[in-house]
């Protein structure tokens, strides 16, 4: 049985970590630059009140308009890529990670419908009863620039975690980081060329390869991308763990659409949030 987990922002909150929107723009307002267009952007995105990446990202796409010039637009995308990466680094060299993490998200991943309601685990480990009687391979897509999952798991990826109801093993294949990590660089941008406002820009290539996700992932050459789509397009099961959904990640709600229509016995499950449980 394939199972991927598809890890969002709302994992490194819950965690503690101030990596919301909105703790960036507070953090991003105080940076001094001397470029006009950095301060003019800065302005716009002010009344952002959302704590959505995605409603940031958008916001790009439609501030772009508001730029004729392909050098000066990229040099604010580049200004917010680089202190973004500053901001998440510095964040999650903050934290630290309390001794039980590794055992509780190896619990997570190994039991991924204990915290079901009674029905929904029912009919959801009913569903799966053949598969329950072999091996699960587990993966983990996180849309994060963090790298707290590998701190937590570093040591068990591409070996056994644990054993699953059933008594067979659960294997944690890989951590891919599909935006880029902050060790590293980041990707930050829109889905596709639809959500960029300035029709000069949606065919200039230099401009998409930094604001069009799927075009800055081919920029990088490690075949991220393709490794995450083939994984979700062999998937039984899709758990979804702090995602918000958003348009500028609709390439990867398309693949799972795809995956459910191509195999209509696959399933997915999301974890909705509550405060206090």
């Amino acid at each position: 049985m394939n199972i991927v987990y598809l890890i969002g922002n709302g994992f490194d909150r819950n965690l503690g970590l101030k990596t919301s929107y909105q703790d960036f723009y507070r953090f991003y307002k105080t940076q001094v630059s001397n470029n006009e267009n950095v301060q003019k952007v800065k302005e716009m995105i002010s009344s952002q009140q959302s704590d959505l990446w995605s409603d940031l990202e958008i916001a790009l796409g439609q501030i772009s308009k508001e730029f004729n010039n392909t050098d000066a637009f990229i040099d604010v995308l580049k200004d917010i890529s680089d202190n973004l990466r500053k901001y998440v680094k510095a964040e999650a060299n903050s934290l630290t990670i309390k001794s039980d993490a590794k055992e509780k998200l190896i619990g997570y991943l190994c039991s991924p419908f204990e915290n079901l309601t009674t029905e929904v685990k029912r009919s959801v480990e009913e569903h799966f009863t053949s598969q329950s009687r072999e091996q699960w391979n587990v993966n983990i897509i996180t849309f994060n620039y963090t790298y707290i999952l590998e701190q937590i798991l570093q040591d068990v990826v591409g070996s056994k975690i644990g054993t699953h109801h059933n008594g067979y093993n659960v294997n944690l294949n890989n951590i891919l980081h599909i935006h880029g990590d902050c060790n590293t660089s980041i990707i930050v941008g829109v889905n596709d060329v639809s959500q960029i406002a300035n029709e000069t820009f949606k065919t200039d290539d230099d401009v998409l390869d930094w604001l069009v996700k799927t075009k800055a992932q081919e920029c990088r050459s490690d075949g991220i991308e393709r490794r995450c789509k083939n994984i979700i397009s062999d998937a039984n099961l899709i758990c979804i763990f702090g995602m918000s959904f958003g348009e500028t990640d609709k390439l990867w709600w398309d693949s799972i659409r795809n995956r459910l229509n191509a195999n209509t016995n696959t399933r997915v499950v999301i974890y909705e949030y509550k405060e206090g449980v």
